[in-house]
């Protein structure tokens, strides 16, 4: 049951590529989805044993039980986002519940779904597909619309010759999307094409020039701009379309980009124009990754569970100037025999002061995704505890 839970979303994308796939490429078809073994970091690793991070739980009680979700820091409150319900979970830092807030449906006070959450300058923004909702700071919806990506060209022209800069070809990445406020105005959002010729699966122009995030104007929800690119590592695996994705933080107009088969850490400024890379190779990592070049790989659902878990590889970064800070996560691999959900895999967080690699931690194997920091705590989306109701955070000091 666990594992059917899991591979929920992943169905849903692989249904929807199937029947884009049957009806000729209508715009932008549906969701598609390292190296040698790195240098061992020394810091914090004791005859090959590397220590486990010291960490305080906190458990938030959900009032009416929750499916599947996930946790959020915003303006120094904690998030709980069911996914099942569309339920939002308000608490404070202390773990203490505040408020409960939407839910499933079609009414000023719902949403249609959660796939993705952002707080920023007041509004309260989720996304739930190719809808995008907007509230204030007191969860009374403002705005409601569906993205459009102003294509430019026809249909004939998209299914012929796909070129890298047409907005045409290119979708909502639903796999770890991550949202951000590039200004006042306009949103950020991850895309992805699984286009015939033009996918993570069979095509190194994809890899080469494709384009990675989308700028969304808020006030007329068209995409303005489409950016970004991918680490050259990806040429080096061809290909490794499970392995397909990018995780970013934008902090004071600066971009720090993790991509999963490349060990550096990227630093852009707000035009995407690269100003520093810094890293340092994860700490026995299985990075023996089983390439593909067919499109069958995409509907082949224990393959994904086992390139989920049994390689290593780099997910999310969070970047703290004030602190002076970068923390990054990677999976080691773990055998898929051991595990009954992919947040079980083996993982680790590495921990970068004034860009220079500071010290290493072995992870909890449960969920853990760093949210924020509050009064000297750094703050870990955490521990589903489905049986009594409650969702662990971690809390911890560096």
């Amino acid at each position: 049951m666990p594992r059917t839970r899991l591979f929920h979303l992943r169905i849903m994308t692989l249904n929807h590529f199937k029947r884009s796939y049957a009806f000729t490429f209508y715009g932008v078809i549906s969701f598609i989805l390292l190296t040698h073994c790195q240098p061992s970091s020394e810091k914090n690793v004791n005859d090959g044993v590397v220590n486990l991070l010291p960490l305080d739980t906190l458990y938030l009680d959900i009032p009416d039980g929750f499916g599947s979700g996930f946790t959020t820091m915003a303006n120094d409150s904690l998030y709980f986002f069911d996914q099942v319900s569309g339920r939002v979970y308000s608490f404070d830092t202390n773990g203490r519940y505040g408020s409960k807030k939407l839910g499933i449906g079609n009414g000023p006070k719902e949403v249609t779904g959660i796939d993705a959450y952002l707080y920023a300058d007041g509004l309260h923004i989720i996304m739930h597909g190719w809808t995008v909702f907007i509230f204030d700071k007191n969860w009374h919806r403002i705005n409601q619309f569906k993205i459009n990506f102003d294509v430019k060209q026809n249909i004939t022209t998209l299914e012929r010759d796909p070129k890298p800069e047409y907005h045409g070809i290119y979708e909502v990445k639903y796999f770890e999307n991550q949202l951000a406020l590039y200004d006042e105005n306009h949103l950020l959002f991850n895309i992805e094409s699984t286009h015939p010729k033009f996918n993570a699966f069979i095509s190194e122009k994809y890899y080469a020039e494709g384009r990675t995030l989308a700028s969304l104007n808020l006030s007329t929800g068209k995409v303005d701009t489409i950016f970004g690119d991918r680490s050259p590592e990806y040429l080096k695996h061809q290909f490794i379309p499970n392995n397909d994705f990018q995780y970013y933080d934008f902090v004071n107009d600066t971009f720090y980009v993790n991509y999963e088969p490349d060990s550096m850490i990227y630093v852009f400024d707000k035009n995407f124009t690269k100003i520093n890379e810094f890293g340092k190779g994860g700490y026995d990592m299985n990075t023996d990754y089983e390439l593909t070049k067919t499109l069958n790989a995409a509907f082949d659902q224990n393959k994904f569970f086992i390139d989920r878990t049994e390689k290593g590889y780099y997910t999310y970064v969070k970047a703290f100037p004030d602190q002076k800070k970068t923390l990054r996560i990677y999976t080691l691999g773990t055998d898929s025999e051991d595990l009954e959900e992919l947040f079980q895999v083996k993982k680790r967080m590495q921990v970068y002061e004034n860009f220079d690699f500071r010290e290493e931690w072995d992870l909890p194997q449960t969920r853990f995704k760093v949210l924020g920091y509050v009064n000297d705590h750094y703050y870990a989306d955490g521990l589903p505890d489905y049986d009594n109701n409650r969702v662990g955070i971690y809390r911890f000091k560096l």
